[in-house]
């Protein structure tokens, strides 16, 4: 494989593929600072379980903007999603809390990339009410990975 940079473009080459990427410029945010450090309230979910709750509701979601609902009270997380022509579905998942009651709603695309990128069987979701971002991160072998996925929030 060939590397070759010129002004503010990587050009990579191998065999007949060729793949050019421009370098981007100007100032990016400070991705620190978007994520928030404390929460208020976090879950402990089983990857697979979480899974098949947002695909289970994701079929009423796609007719209300992809949006599902995350109720989380107690030991349960309820994930729901209404649709207007064709009705509402709910489905629940066991989970550990720590901290306060809470309802979010977000877009069911975005959990479900982070979620099938998952290796290991668990995962934390850390929140701070309604509006505040999400944050998701696999837990190996009983500590947080290195991977953090931030999810904004729908207003509901």
């Amino acid at each position: 494989m060939e590397m070759v940079a010129e002004n503010n473009q990587v050009i990579f080459e191998y065999d007949n593929t060729q793949l050019i990427s421009r370098i981007l410029e100007g100032n990016f945010p400070e991705v620190e600072k978007i994520i928030p450090t404390e929460f208020g309230t976090e879950v402990m979910v089983d990857k697979e379980d979480l899974i098949r709750g947002v695909k289970a509701v994701s079929i009423f979601a796609r007719d209300n903007s992809n949006i599902v609902k995350l109720r989380i009270s107690e030991d349960k997380l309820i994930i729901e999603a209404q649709a207007a022509s064709s009705g509402e579905s709910a489905d629940e998942v066991e989970i550990k809390k720590k901290g306060d009651d809470v309802v979010i709603a977000f877009n069911y695309r975005y959990l479900l990339d982070y979620i099938n990128s998952v290796e290991e069987e668990r995962i934390k979701i850390k929140l701070n009410g309604s509006l505040s971002p999400g944050v998701f991160v696999e837990e190996v072998d009983g500590k947080e990975g290195d991977r953090i996925h931030l999810v904004m929030p729908v207003r509901i």
